[in-house]
């Protein structure tokens, strides 16, 4: 068996698949996951981020947790561009971190005032001190109180050093020692210097501690870390069955993840070369946007959050419609720099709209096409803010899939049994009393597409004039004006011919099976 049959043979569910136009062409789209051994260039690599962010965490300042957080943020983000949904809960990070930088600073001065003191009681023991330094003109200076601010200002320094301590205490109490001479300053500065040492071991001692803290969270966000690589692939869909036969799956984006269950949900198409992949992570509870350009994939820098999420079909890369179902969120944003930025957030969702299962932008209009969680079609206003019901050119019934054409000239509907074909005017153009797993209007012709298996797809094409309405071969009936009655009439029409197939009465029609290699 050759590698394109097994992996077609591994993953032979249609629900996992979806069919979306790429560079003039249907494709089938999948995801794959397989459990693999993480490269070890990328765990050095990873280990390498660790080691330089503990060093730069230790060389900030006390009180300095604006820029702490700025670092700690870094490394996540730097950490994801590695792994997507790493279990690195960014928030909680930043608390411990933020916790290990205060009891490092809060252990460091507490160590160097402990230390202050016992230099100043040992040269109070081995020097006589006088209790006032007497000075002309100017108030004199009291022991106690300079003792005070000397303790004070030796436990917030930072700079705690040999140098800079015997500068700062001979200038504070050599008027206060009798017979101050050079001998005294060099027996203190022998004194303060053994001080010093013991301060460097429980400086380093603490060191360890907080670093050895630090590399232990991280170490265990590491340890845990199951990887598994995802693929995203693409099938070609042709008409010709000798070429389908010779198709195979092409892998066109790989990245490695952390293990949990993930599902291709939406494919997106900006342009003729240009298309959007997003990826639902339930666990992590986001959406990965992957943009391939001419067969060019990379990931944005940032997931989305709420799993659940879903972008209107009509976005571009330069206004995006996201919708967060979970959230009951929706914006408009775009693509700068290989992130998604948020231009401003939009009221969609409302006492008939709890959830939206699928929607399109339309441009010309500023209006968004929404399917709601009953199947529901509606029309929200962007600049107004206002929803609407469809008119009554619509049918009333179950919808499950809204798209719209690149031009903006056709809209496509599928509902539980049928689908439409509407100008952006809601004109009816041509109906269908079939339910396919994906339809597209692609020039000038509707294209049906109906996914029974991986190895049983079958492709109608059907020529539309949205100037002149389109009789429907299936109905034999032209398609006017369609009404909640007459679409019962349609039903039971529909159930005759279908009982009479069933009895071959009439020959089936053959249409192009592209069959998975």
């Amino acid at each position: 068996m050759d590698s394109s049959q097994e992996m077609l043979n591994e993953s032979d569910d249609s629900k996992n698949c979806l069919i979306q136009e790429y560079c003039n062409n249907n494709y089938l789209w999948k995801i794959k996951c397989t459990e693999e051994q993480y490269p070890e260039k990328h765990l050095e690599s990873i280990n390498s981020l660790t080691t330089q962010f503990v060093v730069k965490f230790f060389t900030l300042g006390r009180a300095e947790t604006s820029d702490l957080k700025h670092l700690g943020k870094e490394l996540v983000r730097k950490l994801k561009e590695f792994i997507c949904n790493i279990n690195l809960n960014e928030s909680e990070f930043l608390i411990k971190l933020e916790e290990a930088f205060n009891h490092f600073h809060s252990e460091i001065m507490s160590l160097q005032l402990e230390k202050t003191r016992e230099i100043l009681i040992s040269a109070k023991n081995s020097f006589r001190f006088n209790q006032i330094y007497r000075r002309p003109i100017i108030s004199d200076l009291v022991l106690e109180r300079e003792e005070n601010t000397f303790l004070t200002k030796m436990f917030e320094t930072k700079n705690f050093t040999t140098e800079n301590f015997i500068k700062e205490f001979v200038s504070t109490f050599k008027n206060f020692i009798e017979g101050y001479n050079l001998v005294v300053e060099k027996a203190l500065k022998d004194y303060v210097e053994r001080v010093m040492q013991s301060f460097a071991y429980a400086f380093e001692r603490l060191l360890t501690e907080v670093r050895n803290r630090i590399n232990i969270y991280l170490g265990d966000v590491i340890s845990n870390f199951k990887p598994m690589r995802l693929s995203v692939m693409i099938y070609q869909l042709v008409e010709d069955e000798n070429m389908q036969k010779m198709t195979q799956w092409e892998v066109v984006y790989e990245e490695y993840i952390h293990k949990e269950s993930v599902y291709l949900k939406q494919v997106l198409n900006f342009s003729s070369h240009y298309a959007m992949i997003c990826i639902s992570f339930p666990t992590t509870n986001a959406i990965q946007f992957i943009t391939n350009n001419n067969y060019q994939s990379r990931a944005t820098l940032n997931m989305f959050p709420d799993s659940n999420s879903i972008i209107a079909d009509g976005s571009t890369e330069d206004y995006l419609v996201i919708i967060q179902n979970t959230l009951k969120r929706s914006f408009i944003a775009h693509f700068y720099d290989d992130k998604i930025i948020i231009n401003k957030e939009i009221p969609v969702f409302s006492e008939t709209i709890n959830e939206i299962k699928v929607a399109c932008y339309l441009k010309s209009k500023n209006e968004i096409f929404i399917i709601n969680q009953d199947g529901g079609l509606l029309i929200c206003s962007v600049e107004s803010n206002k929803v609407k019901t469809s008119t009554n050119q619509i049918p009333p019934t179950n919808y499950k899939y809204i798209s719209l054409t690149k031009c903006e000239r056709f809209v496509v509907l599928i509902s539980q049994s049928e689908a439409y074909v509407f100008t952006t005017n809601l004109e009816l153009v041509y109906m269908d009393h079939s339910s396919p797993f994906y339809a597209s209007v692609r020039d000038n012709y509707f294209e049906m597409i109906t996914l029974n298996s991986m190895k049983d797809i079958v492709v109608e094409k059907i020529p539309l004039d949205s100037e002149q309405q389109v009789k429907n071969p299936k109905m034999n009936n032209m398609v006017k004006k369609i009404d909640a009655n007459f679409r019962k009439t349609l039903k039971l029409t529909s159930d005759l011919i279908t009982g009479m197939l069933e009895d071959d009465h009439f020959g089936g029609i053959n249409a192009p099976r592209p069959i998975p290699k």
